[in-house]
């Protein structure tokens, strides 16, 4: 989750993702990617469950994602749901 989170955000000079980028790009590079199969509804809520991660509700709703800078990237993953 982090590499894509880094490279799709390495355009953006706040260093961030929209969700529905980062979910179009999961399901380009992987078309069996679903947050279900990982035990999540959505994948906002697989996010929240990520470490390392900073999640901004933008105006309008919306939300974007970048990387925490003061964690280390090498193993985010998601904690499964209980």
């Amino acid at each position: 989750m982090a590499d894509a989170i880094r490279l799709l955000s390495d355009a953006s000079p706040e260093k961030k993702v929209a969700l529905g980028s980062l979910g179009l790009y999961l399901r380009r590079t992987d078309p069996g990617f679903s947050p279900a199969a990982y035990g999540y509804s959505g994948l906002l809520n697989m996010l929240k469950a990520c470490e390392g991660l900073q999640l901004i509700k933008e105006n309008g709703g919306h939300y974007t994602v970048r990387l925490d800078p003061s964690h280390s990237h090498s193993a985010t993953r998601a904690t499964p749901p209980a």
